[in-house]
């Protein structure tokens, strides 16, 4: 229905913004007519010619005050209406000012969320594009190995047909013998033509792959652009431009209804300066405010001396009309100072979630040269090419300490299954656990808050990592997925499949571009982070896969196994070859984890043992031996002084690394401790366990107070 059917009908409709706004600026124009008419009438110059007084020459201009040149003298009342107007017009402005802001905010919103919605359009469109190339690789990988069965099976053929033509002779008649050779000779040529075929459409399928993953690369770079497009112009709109909107609403709403209070109260003091005494005055509220509860009375002889105590009364009531204003423009005041702070405070909010948006809570900058050893440059699953982000309390050998943190927080409560792994974000602000409630939990290291929860998962969530820059979270589950999450925006962002089996264990690369699983099937992948393409398939293990981790430089990859075995892998390169296996434990090896400076492994057992190992001779270094039951998890601090340990006697175990000595045990869980991690500089360790808390525990507090 329009606006005129439903004046028509009598139906009230509420004024549009751009309404209020024009009626408001109405008004705030009518005033400034009516104070330019009330100079005019009280003699005020019209021009500047008309405000010279006398003729130039009969003027001294050395002791002629500028300011009497240019204007009339006024009186006590006339100034004091002057102010009020002035105050009553500079109200209607912020009031004008305050509508004009809303509707702009209120017309950027809707552009927002327009190129939002476009912005969404193309991700989606760029994410069918993708999918569309990643599904032709992955019939290029099938095709491939059909060609690779294909040629197998003939390279048999040309083998047995060669080992039967020069074998011994054929027996049988001469016609006999011959005719077979013959045959043998047409079916070794036709497996050797077939064999020829196949490898050159292997040839074809993989320069076809190949291609195919440059196209997949390029999809996958162009989403992360589109995504983060996408997500910025959202957290635009839903961190401020919607929020400011309501704001202003609710603003406006304020702001109005202290107008109506200052205008109503300005009106009662033109009142009263308009009014003689004997008038009106008499009723006036800011005059008898200014009474403090004193009457007049018509037989008082201020009634019956009108004439005699006017002036005193004027000069009363302008005193009082004078502290009126004052405290109507104190309150004005107080509003717009409190507004400006909420502005502040607004901003403020805004510039930290920029900054975190932007720099994803990155450590602090470091110069490469600090570095024991040049890390090359990498490309994370953003598709950018980002430096190692390692801050300098990192390094092995020492560098500037982390900032202090607060007191460990209680116990952190909220997993309605065992925790089932735990890990620190590469600046110690952030812990990131998984638990059999098939959830991924990101807490607050300083306060124990949640900050968010990743759900996706079908079943238990067994592992979690999280890449050097703290933006990408992986996860592996027993629903045989790995999943990356965006770790700033807490959204899924890729689901993983291949393994045939429970996925036991993951880690990230420090650099973010490689993510390695282990599983129940018996091998190790590692995935291409920023595709989700299998780039290697580890085999080798001849039991469950249940440890996995990357040195930091990337070149190894380490896995333990239900074998009681521990494989070392040459990541440096797609192939992967195996190079090390370690031997010594006597039952199942449930974890593993590299020194920072990549010299040292590692490893914890079901044998009640926990190990450490030399990568570069394979021999073992430290043999930790305690009152432990199986050892569940292991890490090894920073500097690479201290092991701790998790085992199911429901208690962590910090070990000296070097000498092997147990320095203290770690209690306070009700069950077993499936999971610990340090903290990047080492003073603390998180712990998960099967009685659903994590434990922040600080190793550098007295042994009666290390744990809470």
């Amino acid at each position: 229905m329009s606006r005129d059917s439903e004046e028509e009908l009598g139906v009230a409709s509420e004024p549009t913004l751009e309404e209020k706004l024009a009626a408001v600026t109405k008004e705030r124009d009518d005033l400034a007519a009516k104070y330019a008419l009330l100079l005019q009438e009280k003699g005020a110059p019209k021009t500047l010619s008309e405000a010279i007084l006398g003729p130039k020459d009969a003027r001294d201009d050395s002791t002629l005050d500028s300011e009497d040149v240019f204007r009339t003298p006024r009186t006590r009342r006339q100034r004091l209406v002057d102010t009020i107007d002035g105050f009553s017009a500079q109200v209607l402005a912020m009031i004008t000012g305050l509508e004009r802001e809303a509707l702009d905010v209120s017309h950027e919103c809707k552009a927002k969320r327009q190129e939002f919605e476009a912005a969404s359009t193309e991700l989606k469109d760029a994410e069918s594009r993708f999918a569309e190339e990643l599904e032709n690789v992955n019939a290029l990988v099938e095709e491939y190995n059909r060609l690779r069965n294909e040629r197998d099976t003939f390279e048999e053929q040309e083998r047995s047909l060669t080992a039967e033509l020069d074998g011994p002779k054929l027996s049988g008649a001469q016609s006999v013998v011959v005719g077979k050779r013959q045959r043998l000779a047409v079916r070794l040529k036709q497996a050797q033509a077939n064999l020829k075929e196949t490898e050159g459409w292997m040839e074809t399928t993989e320069s076809d792959y190949q291609r195919g993953c440059e196209k997949v690369e390029l999809a996958a770079t162009e989403i992360e652009k589109l995504r983060r497009n996408a997500q910025g112009k959202e957290r635009e709109l839903s961190d401020w431009l919607v929020p400011e909107s309501e704001w202003f609403t609710k603003e406006l709403e304020n702001f109005r209804a202290l107008q109506a209070s200052i205008s109503a109260s300005l009106d009662v003091m033109r009142d009263g300066l308009e009014d003689e005494w004997g008038g009106k005055l008499s009723k006036n509220a800011v005059f008898l405010e200014g009474l403090a509860g004193y009457a007049v009375h018509s037989d008082t002889e201020m009634v019956a001396h009108t004439r005699d105590w006017a002036p005193v009364i004027e000069s009363f009531y302008l005193s009082q009309a004078s502290l009126a204003l004052s405290k109507e423009m104190s309150k004005l005041h107080s509003a717009v100072l409190q507004r400006l702070k909420l502005q502040e405070e607004s901003a403020q909010r805004e510039w930290k979630k920029g900054v975190e948006a932007i720099f994803g809570q990155r450590a602090p900058s470091f110069k490469q040269s600090s570095l024991p050893q040049l890390i090359p440059l990498a490309e994370g699953p953003d598709g950018d090419v980002h430096e190692d982000p390692v801050s300098p309390s990192e390094e092995p050998g020492g560098g500037a300490p982390l900032p202090d943190l607060p007191p460990p927080p209680p116990p952190l409560r909220g997993h309605t299954w065992p925790v089932t792994s735990v890990v620190f974000s590469g600046d110690g602000s952030k812990i990131i656990s998984g638990s059999a409630d098939k959830t991924v939990r990101v807490w607050d290291a300083s306060t124990g808050n949640v900050r968010s929860i990743l759900e996706g998962h079908s079943d238990w969530c067994s592992s979690v990592a999280i890449s050097g820059d703290g933006s990408w979270i992986v996860s592996g589950s027993e629903d045989k997925t790995v999943r990356t999450w965006d770790a700033i925006a807490g959204k899924a962002h890729r689901v993983l499949a291949g393994h045939d089996g429970y996925v036991m264990a993951v880690a990230f690369s420090w650099d973010g571009s490689r993510i390695c699983s282990g599983s129940m099937d018996k091998t190790v992948r590692v995935w291409q982070a920023s595709t989700g393409v299998v780039q290697s398939i580890l085999e080798g293990h001849l039991a469950a896969v249940r440890s996995v981790a990357f040195s930091r430089d990337g070149k190894r990859i380490v896995s333990g196994a239900s074998d009681a075995l521990i494989r070392v892998w040459d990541a440096s390169s797609t192939t992967c070859k195996l190079q090390k296996v370690l031997q010594g434990h006597s039952s199942e090896v449930w974890s593993v984890a590299f020194s920072m400076d990549g010299t040292r492994i590692v490893s914890g057992s079901c044998d009640g043992t926990a190990r450490v190992w030399d990568v570069s001779t394979g021999t073992m270094l430290k043999c930790l031996e305690g009152d432990m039951d199986i050892v569940t998890s292991i890490a090894i601090s920073p500097d690479g002084k201290k092991v701790v340990s998790g085992s199911y006697d429901n208690t962590a175990r910090v070990w000296d690394a070097l000498t092997g000595k147990l320095e203290s045990v770690l209690e306070g869980h009700s069950d077993a401790v499936c999971s610990v991690a340090f903290s990047p500089d080492g003073k603390r360790v998180a712990s998960g366990s099967v009685d659903k808390t994590i434990r922040i525990w600080d190793l550098s507090a007295p042994a009666s107070s290390a744990h809470y």
